[in-house]
């Protein structure tokens, strides 16, 4: 199988190469997405690292963000629930594994100075993947436990359906509250510049690349912003985006001094009785790291982060000797296939 490889510093060859191929109605995940790539790249002081393999019809690509001398990091990793080495074609396991050792051999060698790359938020079988492609051509892997990501299986449940699989007390409390405080509850599908002032009153994450994901989104349909006023004051807000039957929530943000009224929570309700009666989504992705999401979800899916430490760069050695005395290197996850 021949495969071949290039390099790019910017996300516009990737626009043309791919065709349409990162785009929403290909990608699934927001993260995979060239919205989302270039709303990243926009924030960056210097150029990303675009790598791509290609062999029989099939593209790998790798695209990173630089941290500092010959240290890369996921290019869009903050914010985003996952995110893995995107494939395009009809990728199967065969491809995959070889366009990644293409990638890993092409980035170890001395042109590109790669000393180190961070990679995650990856889910663990993506993680195991890489892990194998890039120790089988000689980078020093280590690995480490993220928070996991909260997830609601919701196809054919209407809202009272997921409700009632919910637990007494957050129930209850959220009735209480309401009781107690009516809010004024909007979920809008369009972004206006009054409601993003509104976001951006509760969270400094409303800054930079989100606002040109989240105009991108509401040109697409896709884009489901809620707002919980108490008067004319808003006191919580979250940005979320529906596509491919699958509902995301990017941003969940309250007003401290209203935390007495539970104004994320009420707010949380609201939008998911929207996802449910209303867009009947498949699936909810709560924002991971949030341990109260717990009660909202049945899911708790494991993620990995990865350090790819590079040998033949004698910066690396350090982090490299530190990685092995540590003990944190991925022998868990690397476990070739039987046929490889």
């Amino acid at each position: 199988m021949w495969v071949k490889g290039e390099y790019y510093d910017s996300l516009g060859p990737v626009e043309t190469i791919a065709r349409g191929a990162l785009g929403a109605s290909a990608r699934p995940w927001p993260f995979d997405r060239l919205d989302w790539l270039k709303a990243a790249a926009a924030g960056l002081d210097a150029p990303p690292l675009i790598v791509r393999a290609r062999s029989e019809g099939v593209d790998g690509w790798l695209m990173l963000a630089p941290t500092g001398r010959g240290r890369f990091r996921t290019l869009g990793a903050d914010h985003a629930h996952r995110t893995a080495p995107i494939f395009t074609g009809p990728a199967d396991g065969m491809h995959r594994r070889r366009l990644l050792r293409a990638i890993a051999t092409r980035l170890r060698g001395a042109a590109l100075g790669v000393t180190e790359i961070a990679l995650g938020p990856l889910d663990r079988a993506d993680a195991g993947e890489v892990a194998r492609a890039f120790s089988r051509c000689g980078w020093v892997v280590a690995a480490r436990a993220l928070p996991p990501r909260w997830r609601s299986e919701t196809a054919g449940h209407s809202f009272d359906d997921y409700w009632d699989a919910r637990s007494q007390s957050l129930r209850t409390r959220i009735e209480r509250a309401a009781a107690r405080a009516p809010l004024d509850l909007e979920v809008s599908t369009v972004l206006s510049p009054a409601l993003w002032d509104e976001l951006a009153q509760l969270t400094p994450e409303a800054d930079g690349p989100f606002h040109h994901f989240a105009a991108a989104e509401s040109a697409a349909g896709t884009l489901r912003l809620a707002v919980a006023r108490c008067g004319d004051t808003p006191i919580a807000a979250q940005l979320w985006t529906v596509s491919h039957g699958m509902a995301v929530a990017h941003l969940l943000a309250q007003s401290r001094a209203h935390k007495a009224l539970s104004p994320g929570a009420q707010l949380a309700a609201t939008m998911v009785r929207y996802l449910t009666n209303v867009d009947h989504v498949d699936a909810i992705e709560w924002v991971p790291g949030h341990g109260w999401c717990a009660e909202w979800a049945e899911q708790a899916v494991p993620r990995v982060a990865l350090r790819l430490l590079n040998p033949r760069r004698a910066a690396a050695w350090p982090a490299t000797a530190l990685a092995l005395m540590s003990g944190g290197l991925t022998s868990s996850l690397v476990r070739r296939p039987a046929l490889d």
